[in-house]
């Protein structure tokens, strides 16, 4: 009996090592998966990670600008003006009153209690949530802000009531060096030369702000963002408007860089546009095609006064025409008009250039890279920008192909004045419609 009692318990105990080897394989295969769902687990994380989106809110930029807007309202942003936004943010806030069902006394309470808080910290927060999905939209465009800043300092001895500008800040902005914050002076009662030179001083403050430099005239001021650099300029306000009136030409060589000749020429167009190099002129003028040259050029000078200035002499003669645009444009039913910004601006400014053979070759006209962009920051909406691009494009071209009556250079700007809407128009519609009218 004791023989087969000891072997009965030897069984169970190789029973029970079986059964727990067994649970311990079972485990490890539940614990342990194999490789195939390793790699799957661990791309499912991956793809938590990456997928998460980024906040648009953390970003330099975003974080300089919102510090800038809650010193400096600005008055536009991207040509809208601000008063627009905020009135049709009060009105999508009451049209959700109006669905949600409250009762009388608890939406009475609810606007009690907005009317206590402070109404800049809503607008700002209006301008911020407006300025978030402009990123979010656009994430490859510059912005463009409007501000109009008093001067802060007391004994501000000019007689300027405020500062009016364009800020434009690039998208790259302030991760490429190259990409630096501009302003464009909107005061028309600032004479174009102090005004360049309050934009140059802009330029200056922001070169020493991005790249750490050190100036004997200048210290900035509260750090080195977009709000730094404004207050910046308020300090050095003074300083700026005293310094020697920039001339045309010294202004014009500054935007050399932005604005060469061929530089709205080069936009892809529906057939390529005339330029000076299409027409092979003589190597040296006779001297009477010289004299007439200067005679035409002396007469044009003349007529048109302080509307035209030199810019560039030898071999083609470069000159700045402001070109009056008025009202009488829509007189004429048929006759197309020019673009309703340069109508409000009351003016369009071209660079002519004459050949240094002129009659024999042909006059060719540019437009400023910036004219009409800074015309929109002021007065409209910069989402118009590429159709008045596009416009621009149309007037280069079209004067470049047209055949004036005259080579009297008075008579092609007046002639030229007077058709400015026909000359906006596409090639076609030119074509046809020059037949009809010029």
């Amino acid at each position: 009996m004791s023989e087969g009692t000891s072997l009965s318990q030897g069984d169970k105990k190789d029973k029970a090592k079986t059964r727990s080897s067994n649970r311990t394989s079972r485990n490890n295969g539940r614990h342990r998966p194999s490789k195939s769902k390793s790699s799957a687990i661990a791309e499912k994380k991956t793809n938590k990670k990456t997928s998460k989106p980024r906040d648009i809110n953390s970003d330099y930029k975003v974080l300089e600008i919102f510090k800038l807007i809650r010193k400096f309202k600005p008055v536009t942003i991207n040509g809208i003006p601000v008063t627009n936004i905020l009135k049709q943010e009060e009105k999508k806030e009451k049209e959700e009153e109006q669905k949600s069902i409250i009762h009388a006394e608890e939406t009475n309470q609810s606007k009690e209690k907005k009317q206590k808080q402070a109404k800049n910290k809503i607008q700002n927060d209006v301008l911020k949530s407006y300025i978030t999905r402009i990123f979010t939209n656009q994430p490859n465009k510059p912005i463009y802000f409007s501000f109009v800043i008093k001067p802060s300092d007391p004994d501000f001895p000019f007689d300027l009531e405020s500062l009016k500008l364009s800020l434009c800040i690039p998208y790259t902005y302030p991760y490429n060096k190259e990409s630096k914050p501009s302003i464009y002076i909107l005061n028309d009662e600032i004479p174009k030369g102090f005004a360049v030179n309050i934009e140059l001083g802009y330029k200056r403050i922001v070169e020493i702000a991005m790249n750490n430099e050190t100036d004997e005239e200048i210290e900035l001021v509260s750090g080195k963002g977009l709000l730094s650099q404004l207050q910046t300029l308020d300090k050095y306000l003074e300083l700026f408007l005293k310094q020697k009136k920039r001339d045309t030409i010294k202004f014009v060589k500054l935007k050399k860089k932005t604005t060469p000749q061929m530089h709205m020429l080069d936009t892809p167009s529906s057939s390529p546009v005339p330029t000076p190099k299409s027409i092979s002129p003589s190597p040296s003028p006779s001297p009477v095609i010289s004299d007439q040259r200067n005679q035409l050029i002396g007469e044009m000078i003349n007529k048109l006064g302080p509307n035209v200035k030199l810019l560039k002499k030898n071999p083609t003669t470069k000159y700045k025409i402001i070109l009056p645009v008025h009202a009488e444009h829509t007189d004429n039913p048929l006759k197309p008009v020019p673009p309703e910004i340069w109508n409000l601006h009351g003016s369009l400014e071209i660079f002519l250039n004459i050949p240094f053979n002129y009659p024999e070759s042909k006059l060719t006209i540019t437009i400023p890279t910036n004219f009409s962009e800074h015309l929109l920051a002021k007065h409209g909406d910069i989402k118009d920008l590429q159709t008045i691009k596009l416009t621009e494009q149309n007037v280069v071209r079209n004067f470049g192909a047209y055949k004036f009556r005259d080579v009297n250079l008075t008579f092609v700007i007046n002639w030229f004045g007077n058709y400015l809407g026909v000359f906006c128009l596409n090639e076609k519609e030119f074509n046809s419609t020059a037949e009809l009218l010029l």
